[in-house]
């Protein structure tokens, strides 16, 4: 590592354009700004010191970098990192993923609001439960959600 330390704005993208370079020619990957964020914290930097109340991926994706780019998945929104310049590069994107339908782990969600409200159903008397109608819109409202 070039810099021992990182007091500046321009020591930060010197960094990261560093290890950007690293990653890429050690494992072929983007530089994502989950490993920015752990790699500074391991220096004990606060990057925040830098870019003030900016969230990271807003920074990364409004400035200028010498010799790497950002690159950000269209549909994985953790995915989002730097690549070097020179580097041919683009994220696979599944089809089916792409589509406007809504993501397994959404529909997970939806479903277990679902099965928790059918769940609290089953604590009440029999007696309750005997005369309790629930329309079929209150359910499908649940998978909405």
């Amino acid at each position: 590592m070039a810099l021992e330390e990182i007091n500046s704005i321009a020591d930060l993208k010197s960094y990261i354009a560093e290890r950007t370079r690293e990653t890429w020619e050690d494992r072929g990957i983007p530089y994502y700004l989950s490993y920015v964020a752990s790699d500074l914290k391991n220096r004990n930097v606060n990057y925040r010191d830098f870019i003030g109340a900016s969230k990271l991926s807003q920074w990364a994706a409004t400035n200028d970098f010498v010799d790497v780019k950002y690159v950000a998945h269209p549909t994985v929104k953790a995915k989002v990192g730097f690549v070097p310049s020179d580097a041919e590069f683009s994220f696979e994107v599944d089809p089916k993923a792409a589509g406007d339908g809504p993501t397994s782990a959404s529909l997970k969600r939806r479903g277990k609001a679902l099965f928790q409200f059918v769940e609290a159903l089953s604590n009440l008397p029999d007696d309750v439960l005997v005369d309790l109608k629930i329309p079929a819109s209150v359910l499908t409202a649940l998978l909405r959600q």
